[in-house]
């Protein structure tokens, strides 16, 4: 599961608008879409009722249930990243080795 997906959900959550979502996260409409779709393909759930020809939306009750775990994906994820740096001093970086 990417990041990029689960802070695509959480901002069109909070902002209850598609275009201002996207607008937030520098994106297109199209892409933002995309990126919900992936999400819910790999969750195996839908977490908004889209209106057909309407800019309405609702989040489904599993789109509900899903946001403090998302929200806890987002902390952990921050944490990480945090960790990473202060064991470091900077973001590593990562070397491939031959196989």
């Amino acid at each position: 599961m990417d990041t990029d997906l689960i802070r695509t959900f959480l901002t069109l959550a909070q902002c209850n608008s598609f275009s201002t979502a996207a607008e937030k996260l520098t994106i297109s409409q199209s892409t933002l879409s995309h990126r919900l779709h992936q999400l819910e393909e790999e969750l195996g759930n839908i977490l908004v009722c889209r209106s057909r020809g309407k800019r309405n939306f609702h989040l489904t009750e599993a789109g509900l249930e899903f946001i403090p775990l998302a929200e806890d994906w987002m902390h952990l994820s921050r944490s990480i990243k945090g960790y990473r740096i202060h064991q470091h001093g900077h973001e590593p970086v990562l070397q491939k080795t031959a196989q």
